[in-house]
């Protein structure tokens, strides 16, 4: 048995010129069996394409549902959702256009069971990490001396400066993290000043 799901804007079946069923917007299963049966009968690849502009950063999960089959189950699942749907999870990135190859085992303790599915999938959520706060890092100790901080590839970062710690203002210029530490001069205070880096947004 082999299954390919893939997001569709239309899609319809028509046998002998007829149309005889068709849906909008949404997942259509194409799903193939083999006359006779073989021991990969107990296996499933399942093809999930993602034709949106998104990519799926966190990988896709698959949903299995064997309905009310209490015989067969899913062999490989990573686990079940709060109706009781078994559900594979594939971490593996699917870039906009791509598609990710899955494998469905099952647990058919008879063979003449043939396990009768519906396949849905949706991409994972994608968290996206928290960058390390900026380390301010003193080149000097006198007033003007330029300072350093660590930065994070792509991140923004706006230095505020203070002489009293209670109003702040901002030096002009964003400064892009490159992944090296950043130099500040702190040319033009004449008095002690107070810094701190924000990260933007």
């Amino acid at each position: 048995m082999r299954a390919v799901i893939q997001r569709v804007i239309s899609a319809s079946v028509t046998i002998d010129g007829v149309v005889k069923a068709g849906i909008d917007t949404g997942m259509l299963v194409l799903v193939a069996f083999e006359e006779a049966a073989t021991a990969e009968d107990n296996e499933q690849h399942v093809r999930i394409s993602n034709p949106t502009p998104q990519d799926f950063l966190a990988g896709v999960r698959l949903f299995v549902s064997l309905g009310n089959d209490t015989t067969n189950r899913v062999w490989n699942a990573t686990g079940t959702n709060k109706l009781g749907v078994s559900y594979i999870d594939v971490h593996t990135p699917a870039a906009s256009g791509s598609f990710i190859d899955v494998l469905v085992q099952y647990y058919v303790p008879n063979v003449r069971a043939v396990p009768v599915v519906q396949l849905s999938a949706e991409p994972l959520p994608f968290v996206k990490p928290v960058p390390p706060a900026p380390t301010l890092i003193a080149s000097g100790s006198s007033a003007g001396a330029p300072f350093r901080f660590n930065t994070v590839r792509g991140q923004l970062y706006l230095i505020e400066w203070s002489e009293d710690l209670a109003q702040w203002r901002t030096l002009p210029g964003l400064i892009t993290g490159s992944g090296a530490p950043a130099v500040v001069n702190a040319a033009g205070a004449n008095r002690c000043r107070f810094y701190r880096v924000l990260m933007f947004p």
